[in-house]
């Protein structure tokens, strides 16, 4: 799988990047939370993006608390 990078050169924030754009400056995003915000909303910009990685959206959660419940729903299996 390639992951994508969003350069600093690329200066719009309001932008819709690649499904596949997993780094956004100094952020990591996990590539299976990204596929996962990405399916549920598409349209997200690169500050939408970082901003739900970050826990500030209140429509989908934090990396680490995705990541935390993903891992939960594992054990229960």
């Amino acid at each position: 799988m390639i992951i994508g990078e969003w350069k600093p050169d690329q200066k719009y924030l309001d932008s819709v990047p690649s499904p596949k754009t997993c780094k956004f400056g100094p952020y990591q995003i996990d590539p299976k939370y990204r596929k996962e915000i990405y399916k549920r909303f598409p349209h997200y910009t690169i500050e939408e993006i970082v901003g739900s990685y970050i826990g500030y959206n209140r429509y989908f959660p934090s990396q680490e608390q995705w990541l935390n419940s993903e891992s939960e729903s594992d054990d229960a299996d």
